[in-house]
């Protein structure tokens, strides 16, 4: 089992000024990684990722090797 993670950081919320892409990335893992505590992942879970400012940006997916 795999799990796979796509960010797009080519938006607004990502910028310098609200403490750059490493910031805003950190806070879309932390929200996902919190949801996931004490949840068992199974392969064809998928999770749409949304920024800040309420864009999708990406997903997380769980799938077979």
């Amino acid at each position: 089992m795999r799990l796979a993670l796509e960010i797009d950081m080519d938006n607004d919320a990502f910028g310098d000024d609200e403490g750059g892409s490493g910031t805003e990335a950190a806070r879309i893992l932390q929200k996902l990684t919190v949801g996931w505590k004490g949840t068992p992942l199974e392969v064809g879970d998928e999770w749409t990722l949304m920024d800040y400012n309420g864009n999708r940006v990406g997903r997380a997916r769980v799938f077979e090797n």
